[in-house]
């Protein structure tokens, strides 16, 4: 036999009931609130492989393509949970990091604060960068200053010698971001093929015309072999396709193209730097 609820009873359990429904609802909310957004947000490959984007790119259209305009921004803005534009126009992004080594340099104090400061996450150096990561900057950095050799990348002297040494890693990050993508930093290895596109853009792309494999007016520039081939692994989604260079075609000899974060071009440069910090100076002990 069951036992009739009183009345007050009866209340207490509706008024617990509602009590639980209305917890449950504002527990979803804030979960919903507080949730990790998805960066970059869900369908960004159609309009570029890179994270974070450019500041007048932070929207990507139905049909492929980068930008800020409303076209682009109704189909996926990265400002609705990813990214915010500051009063200078400046643009900063949500970004998975990989944990930075806690040795960079070598040197202690200014690796100290490449850690602290986390510099590599903020410029783009990320673990969905497919060509470059904050990790290969500090290898590469220790083998080239590792070298047999009295060139070294500057990292300080005297009493300001950690503000100098930081200083000059800033600038050349200036560089590399500049000449690896420019408004999209470390986004190209290779050189792109700038409109207006040309099929031997490969050969050259300087404003005066001169032929990258033409300038080798030092020792160390490189030999031009006539049947070398090859092909860019990295170009622009508003590029042609790859820069290329075949023996028999208007690209003959044209395999100099800059490339790297510095974009080393040509052949004299090239061969600047296998002079100095590559195969000869090695040879030369």
């Amino acid at each position: 036999e069951t036992q009739a609820k009183s009345p007050a009873t009866r209340l207490h359990s509706t008024m617990l009931a509602s009590l639980h429904s209305k917890l449950a609802s504002l527990l979803a909310i804030l979960s919903a609130v507080t949730a990790t957004p998805q960066c970059p947000p869900a369908g960004w490959e159609t309009c570029s492989s890179a994270w974070p984007p450019p500041a007048d790119g932070y929207c990507c259209s139905a049909t492929g393509w980068l930008g800020s305009t409303a076209a682009h921004c109704s189909n996926i803005n990265s400002l609705d949970e990813c990214c915010s534009l500051n009063d200078e126009g400046r643009l900063t992004c949500v970004t998975e990091c990989e944990e930075p080594p806690a040795v960079c340099t070598g040197d202690a104090a200014i690796d100290a604060v490449l850690l602290e400061s986390k510099i590599g996450c903020k410029i783009g150096l990320i673990d969905s960068n497919e060509i470059y990561k904050w990790s290969g900057f500090c290898d590469a950095l220790r083998s080239f200053n590792d070298l047999e050799s009295d060139r070294r990348l500057f990292l300080g002297e005297g009493d300001m010698s950690t503000a100098l040494g930081l200083s000059n890693i800033a600038g050349l990050l200036a560089q590399a971001m500049w000449e690896s993508g420019g408004e999209a930093p470390f986004t190209a290895c290779d050189e792109n093929d700038y409109p207006p596109s040309s099929p031997t853009a490969s050969c050259t792309q300087r404003s005066d015309g001169e032929l990258y494999h033409s300038l080798n007016d030092q020792p160390w520039a490189c030999y031009v072999d006539p049947q070398m081939t090859m092909t860019a692994e990295t170009w622009a989604s508003w590029a042609p396709g790859p820069l290329k260079c075949e023996p028999g075609t208007g690209s003959e000899k044209c395999c100099w193209w800059g490339r790297g974060a510095i974009q080393t071009t040509g052949v004299c440069n090239f061969g600047k730097l296998n002079y100095f910090a590559g195969k000869k100076a090695a040879q030369r002990g």
